[in-house]
């Protein structure tokens, strides 16, 4: 449902509450001895007038999930270790173990200044494919440095890009995410790694030198890359998605 027609049955409520409202003070105009009742019949009205506005107030769609990105929080590369910004990071994941990341920062910066370009947000990226493949049941929400125990995350841990050792530096995206929900175990999904198994499974690719150039190839193999680990999310936990 689209937010104007929300609007729509909203104002189309409220018409029909406060004509009944109307019509009940009419009522006891006409008849003093219905005072009783047309008290508690206000009282119904502005309850369910109440209840009426504090529904607008709720995420549209459904279920908040909150996102977060673990440090450094950047597009990355690998795949060229013996480029002039190769260095070796650590970073933490939501299990707890330290994960060695060979990381080209020299190639990664060339990548990132194009892809992140025109106005690009990984935001907005990540929340329409959570919206699309949950049909509006999640909606992503930043910024949450506590959020809720009961609310299911979405961590980012590694963003980017790795040559997959085809022709011409074929590069794909690279995307580790963890999914937590109360009481069980993370679920950690890496794309593409994970859906090597999968029969006739091939990632989308793109040449290197492409992806330095045209910003719209890369958040191409991005979008494929976090549309394939939510298809695995949904396969795993239905009720979210």
């Amino acid at each position: 449902m689209s937010k104007f027609s929300v609007f729509c049955s909203k104002l189309q409520l409220t018409k029909i509450l406060v004509s009944m409202l109307d019509a009940a003070i009419a009522s006891v105009k006409k008849y003093p001895s219905m005072k009783i009742f047309k008290t508690g019949f206000t009282l119904c009205i502005v309850s369910a007038f109440s209840m009426l506005t504090s529904c607008s107030s709720l995420p549209e769609g459904g279920r908040e999930i909150a996102v977060s990105y673990e440090e450094p929080a950047r597009l990355q590369f690998q795949g060229k270790g013996a480029g002039a910004g190769f260095a070796l990071m650590s970073t933490m994941g939501a299990m707890g173990i330290a994960l060695g990341v060979a990381i080209d920062e020299g190639i990664a910066k060339d990548i990132r200044s194009v892809v992140l370009s025109d106005g690009f947000s990984l935001d907005g990226l990540i929340s329409k494919a959570l919206r699309q493949k949950s049909k509006g049941r999640l909606v992503a929400v930043y910024d949450r440095e506590f959020p809720a125990v009961s609310m299911p995350r979405l961590i980012i841990e590694r963003y980017g890009f790795k040559t997959t050792g085809g022709e011409n530096d074929a590069t794909s995206a690279d995307i580790l995410v963890s999914f937590v929900l109360p009481d069980i175990k993370p679920i950690r999904v890496h794309y593409p790694d994970d859906f090597k198994t999968n029969e006739g499974f091939t990632p989308m690719a793109a040449p290197l030198a492409a992806l330095k150039q045209d910003g719209e190839r890369g958040r191409t193999l991005l979008e494929a890359g976090f549309n394939s680990i939510f298809d695995a999310l949904a396969l795993r936990q239905p009720q979210y998605f």
